[in-house]
């Protein structure tokens, strides 16, 4: 901490512990006699996270009683330098936001007759430069890794308890706390960041320049991390706990270099909806720069509406159906008796001047990067002659059997031990035209005949 001081005035100066931290403090100060004020800057320039192509512009505000030069640093480079004959304020421009302008910054202002004295410069707080991206094009705004854990998980416990936002909303909001949404990337520099005391070694790696970051998963599934994009050999690792200390972080999963690259890292694990995940990014043997974080989570599909079994009249066309949720939305493929269709990849299936040859069983499988689900078996079956089929005993002894006729009918079940005296079994409607049928007393006599006809 840098400032004039005026003689004879009394200054009151407060030093606390981080997070409630205890210890010895050393307590040092420099007096350097001087008639002229340093820069004092009264505006700090605002961290800035948000999606590609945003307004991403710094500003700073100073005060200064002599000219000054006003120089802006990105991760300890200077990238852009003005003069200025007293104080004022000064804009970093980022009108469209891309990779390139992801950065930690930090001004420096310094009289400008003399550049070089340490003892006249002061310089501005670090600020960090992010995009946050979501899959889902919502705009979320100020969602930022940090050099500390316990500064993460404050961000976490001051979010509001809920933060979600309709996919189709396209709201935009701040947000801070946790990243949320299916699939999202956050992209940040490590340049200068550091361990803190007490942090694990990923993943075993020792690192030395890591970020925090606090994903809260929407649903509950399959969650892919990875670092694909970043620009140095990264380590990663996730752990959920409640955010008190590293003590209580429970390991979940952890990444070295499975990337495509051999450099960056990913990992898979099934996350817990609402669970807040703690991710921790480093660099092996200390390595920094620019990392590009995605997130992706699946959620195994389940279908919500089965296809349905029928008799249809030759050469008609049928149309099968199902309906599934999960995300990201399913990929489909039909199959006929266990054999793929060739081409039948969507949601619905149609087969045209249905045939004898077309007869059997049809199922879809519906799957995502998650997981995968078949579904119940819909048998088509031509409607004409009226027939009995799947003829045999189930499992407690009795026999079952399958009347197939024309749909919307109602037909007459009947059955005989003589085939000359005839009892009627039921009297029944059959919508889709195929009906299933067990005879629960068949087991009392030792043969037993059957027949169908239309009803009235």
């Amino acid at each position: 901490m840098k400032f004039y001081a005026i003689a004879g005035t009394d200054y009151h100066i407060a030093v606390d512990g981080f997070h409630g931290a205890q210890g010895q403090i050393v307590f040092s100060w420099d007096l350097v006699p001087s008639t002229t004020a340093i820069p004092r800057i009264l505006t700090q320039p605002v961290p800035k996270s948000g999606p590609t192509n945003d307004d991403a512009s710094l500003l700073v505000g100073f005060d200064s009683a002599e000219p000054v030069v006003v120089q802006w640093f990105k991760d300890g480079r200077l990238v852009r330098q003005t003069n200025f004959t007293a104080g004022g304020s000064d804009t970093f421009p980022i009108s469209n936001l891309q990779k390139s302008d992801v950065g930690n910054y930090r001004v420096r202002i310094v009289p400008t007759s003399a550049p070089t004295d340490t003892t006249r410069e002061i310089f501005s707080k670090l600020v960090r430069v992010q995009i946050h991206i979501r899959g889902d094009g919502t705009v979320v705004r100020d969602v930022f890794t940090r050099d500390k854990f316990l500064e993460t998980a404050d961000a976490v416990a001051a979010a509001p308890a809920s933060g979600r936002i309709s996919k189709s909303s396209k709201i935009r909001r701040l947000s801070g706390g946790p990243a949320r949404g299916f699939r999202g990337t956050q992209i940040f520099s490590t340049v200068g960041s550091s361990k803190d005391p007490g942090e694990p070694n990923h993943c075993g790696e020792p690192g030395g320049a890591s970020e925090w970051y606090a994903y809260q998963p929407p649903a509950s599934g399959l969650l892919i991390l990875d670092t694909e994009g970043s620009d140095f050999d990264t380590v990663l690792a996730a752990y959920t706990g409640p955010g008190t200390d590293f003590e209580s972080l429970v390991p979940v999963a952890c990444d070295n270099d499975s990337g495509s690259n051999g450099k960056t890292s990913k990992t898979v694990f099934q996350a817990t909806q609402d669970m807040v995940y703690y991710l921790a990014v480093d660099g092996v043997e200390g390595a920094s720069g620019t990392t590009v974080l995605n997130y992706n989570l699946g959620v195994p599909p389940t279908l919500t509406q089965q296809p349905a079994s029928r008799s249809v009249p030759a050469g008609s066309s049928v149309t099968l159906s199902v309906t599934a949720t999960g995300t990201p939305g399913p990929s489909y493929q039909w199959r006929f008796n266990q054999a793929d269709l060739s081409g039948a990849t969507n949601s619905s299936l149609t087969i045209t001047n249905f045939q004898s040859a077309n007869e059997g069983d049809y199922r879809v499988v519906a799957g995502n990067f998650a997981g995968s689900v078949v579904s119940v078996p819909a048998t088509v079956l031509l409607d004409s002659p009226l027939r009995l089929g799947a003829l045999g005993m189930n499992g407690n002894g009795q026999f079952q059997l399958r009347l197939i006729g024309q749909g919307n009918t109602n037909y007459v079940l009947e059955t005989s031990t003589t085939l000359t005296n005839w009892v009627s079994l039921l009297t029944n409607a059959a919508p889709n035209g195929i009906g299933d049928y067990v005879d629960v007393v068949s087991s009392n006599f030792s043969h037993r005949f059957y027949r169908a006809m239309r009803g009235p």
